[in-house]
């Protein structure tokens, strides 16, 4: 079966990978060649390289005329028009890793995390006008643990889109094509901004907090150190049970309330308790989050962020 990849970023490698094993690619688009890196050097993207490295022809613009069967997209960045879906007999499947019609857009698997969700999954469907709107061929269903975060979460997701793309190319070949209308409630999950990864212990929960940093691999605050602010990272955190600690309703959020040597410090949040492990200072290295509370003297009452 001749077929057309579309993508761009290097979660969408595997998945050209398989296509490539298992149907006859005439093209690979991709967006761009763009700055790229510290040196801000025109380069290509991983897709690209990938599929050079395979031998393959790439393009940056979509051809007026495609000669091939099928069209698959993982991530390719852009809609892509009717024009163009009509010219392939069985039309353009895009992978997507999330139960459609649950988080529509760029960043499902950022928005399960931060909602704190315990399933998600990857869904095979055929790209109409719509973004991530078009009829289901098929959905795989995965667990989220308590410890996962965005990157353990997208191998899993991978491995069962991957899997799901060899049913799909199978199916097809068979002649064993369904299309199933989406149904049941929608959501969006658009591009991550910088205002995502703030933190805001007075008006946030501890759950909202680490959720925020499983999803975005870390988050933004600000600490007071010796009167002067500090920009951090923070890098790993877990929630505790406040229980467990003589919480008062009168300590302010953002109030360190334990400190346990080779740990981390507490911090109270909005709603629950906060255990902060590890963070990165600005214009220095990791660090842990014992020695830096320690390291800058704070103390058990202290008000850490600001």
């Amino acid at each position: 079966m001749k077929t057309v990849f579309f993508g761009t970023p290097n979660i969408a490698i595997p998945f050209l990978e398989v296509l490539h094993k298992n149907s006859d690619i005439q093209l690979v688009i991709t967006q761009p060649d763009k700055p790229r890196g510290r040196g801000m050097q025109i380069s290509p993207c991983e897709t690209k390289v990938k599929a050079q490295e395979l031998g393959l022809e790439v393009a940056h613009k979509i051809p007026a005329q495609i000669n091939a069967e099928l069209g698959v997209a993982v991530a390719y960045g852009r809609l892509i028009k009717k024009e163009t879906i009509s010219q392939f007999k069985h039309g353009i499947i895009n992978i997507h890793f999330s139960m459609l019609p649950k988080y529509r857009g760029a960043s499902p698997v950022q928005y399960a995390l931060l909602n704190g969700d315990t399933k998600t999954g990857v869904t095979a469907f055929f790209i109409d006008e719509g973004m991530d709107t078009g009829d289901i061929f098929l959905q795989k269903e995965i667990d989220i643990s308590p410890e996962d975060t965005a990157l353990t979460l997208f191998p899993k997701l991978i491995e069962a889109g991957t899997s799901i793309l060899k049913e799909c190319l199978a199916k097809i070949e068979q002649k064993n094509i369904t299309r199933t209308k989406q149904t049941g409630e929608s959501s969006n999950a658009p591009l991550i901004n910088k205002e995502d990864y703030k933190l805001n212990f007075e008006q946030e929960s501890a759950e909202k907090i680490h959720n925020k940093i499983r999803a975005l691999g870390f988050g933004k605050a600000v600490a007071d150190i010796n009167d002067k602010p500090l920009n951090l990272k923070i890098l790993k955190t877990s929630i505790a049970e406040d229980k467990i600690f003589q919480v008062s309703s009168t300590q302010k959020p953002s109030t360190i309330i334990f400190i346990e040597r080779g740990l981390g410090f507490f911090v109270k949040c909005n709603s629950g308790v906060l255990l902060i492990e590890k963070l990165l200072p600005a214009g220095k290295k990791e660090i842990s989050a014992y020695d830096f509370i320690t390291g800058n003297q704070k103390k058990v009452g202290d008000t850490l962020f600001i």
